[in-house]
């Protein structure tokens, strides 16, 4: 046998090894990235903000709502949204009701001016800066309910399921 066939053989040792242990690994990964669905319950979402009227043009501001005002068509969800004004430069929306304690009168409080919210309730922590709500004191064991924002030519956020 000469180098080459020996190179291939191993090679192929290599490609089989990696198979066997990395597989199964993303498989896991996969199924469980795939079941975040969240504990709080599903409930109409609709509200449409001017970014300037609402103080959200700067990184790191923030808009708590817990009370539909502006249309009579809006819709909070189930606790009231938080949209905020991520580090990266994009707006994300997010239900107010914590996780863990899933009621919709039991909410995530105001960010801090590190987009930090904690629930006085059960005391997590989320981080909300990049847009995630990650849960960062490990109480609960989903990031916090996210909703889908875009925004139109007229600076409006607008936010839906």
């Amino acid at each position: 046998m000469n180098a080459k066939d020996a190179n291939r053989k191993n090679a192929g040792k290599v490609t089989q090894l990696i198979t066997r242990l990395f597989l199964p690994i993303m498989l896991v990964c996969l199924i469980d990235c795939s079941s975040n669905e969240s504990d709080i319950p599903i409930r109409p979402v609709y509200i449409k903000r001017n970014i300037y009227t609402y103080s959200l043009s700067s990184y790191g501001s923030s808009l708590y709502i817990i009370k539909a005002v502006s249309l009579p068509s809006e819709e909070i969800g189930y606790g009231g949204i938080l949209i905020i004004h991520a580090f990266d430069g994009n707006y994300y929306a997010f239900d107010l009701a914590c996780p863990v304690e899933v009621n919709e009168n039991v909410r995530i409080g105001k960010p801090d001016g590190s987009l930090i919210s904690k629930c006085d309730s059960c005391g997590e922590r989320y981080d909300l800066s990049f847009g995630l709500g990650t849960p960062l004191n490990h109480i609960s064991k989903q990031p916090l309910k996210r909703y889908t924002v875009s925004t139109d030519d007229y600076n409006n956020i607008i936010v839906t399921k």
